[in-house]
């Protein structure tokens, strides 16, 4: 969350910064909403291979109307490559 936080800096108003700041602090407060929605995926991903398969083909493939090569990102089902250098990707 802190990393998010910093992230926000340059592109806020101090006083939105503000506001943002105190939500992630009540969102981490134990026992609070950070802590209950985290045991909730680790018990979603104890029961599937991929906790965010479902989630993903709904929202970007399903529900989305925009032309999906451009908005959406197909190459995370693709086998991992290592290239050695640009001529490989091509």
């Amino acid at each position: 969350m802190a990393r998010y936080l910093r992230s926000l800096e340059p592109l806020v108003s101090p006083e939105e910064l503000k506001q943002t700041q105190e939500l992630v602090a009540e969102f981490e407060t134990p026992g609070g909403e950070g802590e209950r929605l985290q045991a909730r995926l680790q018990r979603r991903a104890a029961r599937m291979d991929n906790w965010i398969t479902d989630w993903w083909v709904q929202s970007a493939y399903l529900e989305n109307r925009l032309p999906l090569a451009v908005h959406s990102n197909p190459a995370v089902v693709l086998p991992k490559q290592d290239f050695n250098d640009w001529k490989g990707q091509l």
